[in-house]
């Protein structure tokens, strides 16, 4: 069930690990660290080799993960305390304290902790011998290095190839006293990545070092190893404003906005649409959704809606569901359109679980991706039931839908005359008819009319009339139906699931709604926020949280006002205010909230470098918001 992390709204209530919004000012990727394999043995963790995202951390891979245990910093048991960043290697692991000590811990072969003698391990985190306090630090797989408050930088452990800077390599190459690496300015930024560091200096160029393998130091050559530091080969007049190295490619923020790429593509981790051995100078990452007007986002893949009526959709394609004729097991890294009739241009647009459905501006639906429990809508079910092009979903003669909202594995649709439709699964009541199962083709949705907006979760639904009240129905088993009761299975103390609607308890004046995984939030009309149903993360967003918190009446967002609309993710809500600024709160483990960090958040926090926002759509751990100049800016999973 945890699988599914989608959201989709009616764009209200309608996807990369990052904790900021793309072109902000800063970069990350933050997803967590495996042992590398295969090729890449010997170069970096292999999750290291995706796609940067965002982060003020500026890290790719390393940077501001969450402490998963307290270690101890003595013999007695004491706990490691005021650590403002903490950084993982391969094997080690090392924290910034707020008085600018460093401390280390972890795997000791080439010196990684900082203790004399390389030697095993250390259990205890020992203290980095610095000559001054330091401001920043950054874990690379077997070195790190840290930022001092005099602009210098030191690095200590592994220099096989070079990453230590200070003109040492070669095989067994260490140090684990911290050497001086020399630059010619103060240093602002630093990102240690696989086996390689790069610098953002004060005048913003950049200098790298290390392996070279894959063009990751940037200086247009494939030296295999560079020992100290070469300037990285910007455009002419542009500065950088953020760097993040990964395991063998690193990327850089711009001055104008953009982002460059350089050093292994394999992946296609460069983000200009390609793939490739190596690229050794920067290279302008494909950005093309300059002119959207609307966004979905679904468990893993997002979609666009264009002004010229077109749709693009991107990320997980292994059943189709990025609609473009192509199913593969690699996703589509940047932005495809959609195939659809000649002619044919998109009113509304719906991510799901694994499928995606569309509203055509003749008032007619087609759904895509996968088909399994029939929530394509065509009449067909069954394991390999996928579509990776736009189908025709049946409805009756004469229908119009307005809008759409795909659920994890249901649709639900409004039609003109204020009715709904529901099709898919229907095990929990979803579909809202009074029975159970499922159904390939659409159904109405017992004794609801006047609908205004629909939003579809994991495994519920939820309604808004043109009252301004809210009907939901299906899985009860937290709360999501918002009507005081909570339960899952018959014969249960708690039995309270509905397959027709219910209406939500003490809710007027709506006018948006978003349902997520386990919960469901909607917009009053006064600017605040309610919410209800499953509050494990804090996705309620009234300061209390726990595995066992259900909240089975709408409650109000606390500290939240001037709220247009909102979207529920797997976890996380988020709000954009009247002055195009977001709030999100909820679950943060891959910063789906956008404020910097990967803390989860009880009540609401404000997305860093975010306004001008007339959309947003959350999905699964991921988010997008859609500004008034066209363009699209993501932070998240990616």
């Amino acid at each position: 069930m945890a699988g599914y992390r989608f959201l989709t709204f009616v764009i209200t209530a309608v996807l990369i690990s990052a904790v900021a919004p793309v072109r902000a000012d800063s970069i990350s990727l933050s997803e967590p660290l495996q042992m590398p394999v295969g090729e890449d043995q010997g170069k970096a963790p292999v999750d290291a080799e995706k796609l940067f995202a965002v982060s003020p951390s500026l890290s790719m891979g390393q940077q501001d993960r969450p402490m998963v245990e307290a270690f101890n910093s003595t013999s007695s048991g004491a706990p490691l305390a005021n650590i403002s960043t903490i950084v993982a290697g391969e094997g080690h692991t090392c924290a910034l304290l707020t008085n600018g000590i460093v401390r280390c811990w972890g795997r000791n072969n080439f010196g990684q902790p900082g203790i004399t003698t390389p030697d095993g391990y250390s259990r205890a985190p020992i203290i980095v011998s610095l000559p001054l306090s330091a401001t920043a630090i950054s874990a690379g797989r077997q070195h790190t290095c840290a930022l001092l408050t005099n602009g210098t930088i030191r690095c200590w452990g592994s220099s096989e190839r070079g990453q230590l800077g200070n003109g040492t390599w070669g095989i067994g190459s260490f140090s684990s006293a911290p050497v001086a690496v020399s630059l010619p300015l103060s240093v602002t930024a630093i990102s240690a990545g696989g086996e390689h560091t790069c610098a953002l200096l004060s005048d913003g160029t950049i200098r790298c070092w290390g392996d070279n393998t894959y063009g990751q130091v940037g200086n247009g050559t494939l030296t295999p190893v560079i020992s100290v530091p070469v300037t990285v080969n910007l455009p002419s007049g542009a500065t950088a404003t953020a760097i993040a190295a990964g395991g063998s490619h690193t990327c850089a923020l711009l001055n104008d906005g953009t982002a460059r790429c350089w050093g292994r593509n394999s992946y296609g981790q460069i983000g200009n649409g390609d793939t490739g051995f190596a690229i050794t100078t920067p290279v302008t990452v494909s950005l093309p959704l300059s002119t959207a007007n609307a966004l979905s986002a679904g468990r893993e893949h997002t979609c666009a809606i264009l002004n010229n009526g077109t749709a693009r959709c991107w990320g997980r394609n292994d059943k189709g569901q990025i609609g473009n004729g192509t199913i593969d097991y690699f996703g589509q890294l940047t932005p495809v359109t959609v195939s659809l009739p000649s002619g044919a241009t998109v009113a509304a647009i719906s991510a799901g679980g694994d499928h995606t459905c569309a509203v055509l501006n003749g008032g007619t639906a087609r759904c895509w991706g996968d088909g399994f429990r029939g929530q394509l809508g065509n009449g067909t079910v069954g394991w390999g039931n996928y579509s990776s092009s736009p189908i025709t979903v049946s409805l009756s003669s004469g229908a119009t839908v307005v809008a759409v909202s795909a659920g994890g594995q249901h649709t639900c649709a409004v039609l003109n005359d204020g009715t709904a439709r529901c099709w898919g699964d229907n095990y929990y009541g979803q579909l809202g008819n009074g029975l159970g199962g499922y159904s390939s083709t659409p159904v109405s949705v017992i004794g609801l009319s006047n609908l205004t907006a629909i939003a579809a979760g994991y495994l519920h639904t939820c309604a808004m009339l043109s009252d301004g009240t809210v009907r939901c129905w299906g899985d009860n088993e937290y709360g999501e139906l918002g009507n005081g009761s909570s339960g899952r299975f018959s014969g249960s103390p708690g039995f309270s699931a509905s397959s027709t609607p219910v209406a939500v308890i003490g809710l007027s004046n709506t006018v948006a709604i978003a349902a997520g995984e386990r919960h469901t939030c909607a917009v009053l009309s006064n600017g605040t926020a309610r919410c209800w149903g499953w509050n494990s993360d804090g996705q309620i967003g009234n300061g209390t949280a726990g595995p066992y918190s259900v909240v089975t009446t709408p409650v109000t967002v606390s500290t939240l006002s001037n709220a247009t609309t909102v979207a529920a993710g797997w976890r996380h809500t988020c709000a954009a205010l009247n002055d195009g600024t977001v709030r999100c709160w909820g679950n943060n483990r891959s910063g789906q909230l956008g404020d910097g960090t990967t803390m989860d958040r009880y009540t609401p926090v404000a997305v860093s470098g975010l306004s001008a926002v007339t959309a947003i759509a959350a999905g699964g751990e991921q988010t997008c918001a859609l500004l008034n100049d066209g363009t699209v800016r993501c932070w998240g999973n990616n």
